[in-house]
This record gives structure tokens, C-alpha cells and sequence, in this order.
């Protein structure tokens, strides 16, 4: 071969390449890791039933960072005493520039110290029982290279979604739909369709995780043709709409049996 020919190179003998993936390693996890955010007063991201949880801490609309919370989860085995659910523990305090830093750490040290021996007992909630939390903590500062500030106060109020009109900081408005058990069907996702050919790109629609949905980015001028559509197809979407706490918090689950091997 030559010139062009020689370009592209095919291995035609030997052993395949060894990839290793930056954080993971060769040998990956032991089992998935969760990450959340939530911002006080809300925690509608359940964030002490996760791996790793930053919550934010804003002062006069400023973000100075993020408490640092480790080890929790709802997970567990039935008939397995080894397995349980638990809540995370807050283990300090880091500046915004650094979450991404102490996140990755968090990942790391459960990378090298969770159990491989036992699927069930893998989770980062269980390496930090066994271990402490303090152990933990001081693992995650000698991968970060500094000590972790002491958490400051922060207070949770309330979870779930909220429904109805919301004024952002920046004048636009969103609004929170009910989708019952997260299945959209019939008027409300013919509904849905019409707001997205109306918006033409300008605005947005995110998933929450109590499976319901959120209009974002919408103008003053767009919310009454928005209101008007939600009215016309019958669309919950405020206390009045909703009707009963019951269906504001309704979920679909796939079942404990699904749910294990994750």
C-alpha cells in the first residue's frame, strides 16, 4: 500500500486494545452511581436517597457552593439483612468551581472501595456505613487535595412538583403540568403538541422526576395563547386542575423486581 492507502490502518493480528475509560477504569463500578442537585427550600430530587448530592447554597441570589451530602438510597433485598435503605450524610461544603471535582472523587473512592464480592451489597450507602463517613470524607480530601469546607446551614422545605405559572428572574414565565402516573395520551399530548407548534423554539419542555412536565422560557405575550390551549384540552395544571394531592403525587414504578437489578 501506499499514500492515501497507507492512511487507514486495520488490525488484522494480536489482541484487541486496551480502552480505559478516565474515571472508571478497567473494572468500571460495582453498581450505578446517582448524582442530584436540588436548590432549598425544594428537594424535589429526593437528594439524601442518592449516591452523591450537592445542595445549593445562595445567599442574595449569589451561588457560594454546594454541601457535599454521600451515601444514600431506598434500594434493598428482601430477606437480605445486609441490604437497607439509607440517608445520605452531609460531609462539608464546596465551592461552585469544585463540584465537578469532588464529584468525581466521590465516584472514585467508590470505585476502589465498594464491595465487588456482593451485587446487593455494592452501593455507595453500604461503603459508607462500613467505612464511616468520616473515612469517606477524609478519602475524597486526599483524592482532592484539599479539605472540604464545614457545611453550612441550609433548610429543605418541601418536594414535589410544583403546578401552575411561575415567574423566572429573567421575565419569562413556566408552567407545571400534571401528567398523571407520566403517561401522556389523548387531549393532552395533541395539547402538548399544539404549544410546541406554537412556541416554534422558543421556549422549552423538561421532564421533572415525579414523571409530570414543565413548560419553560415562556414570554408575556405567549402565556394567554398558552393558558388558552391548556383550558381548551383540559390540561391539569394548577391546585384547582389537579384536584387532589392523591393524583399530584401518583408515579408509575416498574415494580421491585425491575427495580433490583439496577
Amino acid at each position: 500500500m501506499q499514500g492515501a492507502e497507507m492512511a487507514e490502518k486495520i488490525q488484522i493480528m494480536g489482541s484487541t486494545p486496551v480502552e480505559e475509560e478516565p474515571l472508571y477504569g478497567l473494572t468500571y463500578l460495582p453498581r450505578k452511581f446517582k448524582v442530584a442537585v436540588a436548590i432549598p427550600p425544594s428537594n424535589d430530587v429526593d437528594l439524601f436517597a442518592h449516591c452523591a448530592g450537592f445542595i445549593a447554597i445562595i445567599q442574595n441570589g449569589k451561588l457560594l457552593g454546594f454541601n457535599v451530602a454521600v451515601g444514600g438510597g431506598l434500594g434493598f433485598t428482601h430477606n437480605n439483612q445486609k441490604t437497607h435503605p439509607r440517608l445520605a450524610d452531609v460531609i462539608g461544603f464546596c465551592k461552585p468551581g469544585d463540584a465537578k471535582y469532588v464529584c468525581e472523587c466521590i465516584l472514585t473512592v467508590a470505585r476502589d472501595f465498594g464491595d465487588r464480592t456482593g451485587r446487593k451489597h455494592a452501593r455507595v450507602k453500604y461503603t459508607v456505613e462500613d467505612y464511616g463517613p468520616e473515612w469517606f470524607k477524609e478519602q475524597v480530601e486526599d483524592r482532592l487535595g484539599f479539605k472540604l469546607e464545614p457545611a453550612k446551614p441550609y433548610k429543605l422545605e418541601h418536594r414535589g412538583d410544583l403546578h401552575g405559572w411561575v415567574k423566572a428572574s429573567d421575565g419569562t414565565w413556566s408552567c407545571g403540568l400534571l401528567v398523571p402516573i407520566g403517561r401522556v395520551k389523548e387531549s393532552t399530548r395533541v395539547c402538548i403538541r399544539k404549544i410546541a407548534e406554537e412556541l416554534k423554539g422558543k421556549g422549552g419542555f423538561r421532564m421533572t422526576c415525579n414523571q409530570s412536565l414543565v413548560l419553560e422560557n415562556i414570554s408575556e405575550a405567549k402565556r394567554p395563547i398558552i393558558q388558552k390551549l391548556l383550558d381548551e384540552y383540559q390540561v391539569m395544571h394548577s391546585k384547582e386542575t389537579t384536584v387532589s394531592g392523591l393524583r399530584r403525587n401518583m408515579v408509575a414504578c416498574s415494580k421491585l423486581s425491575f427495580v433490583a437489578p439496577a
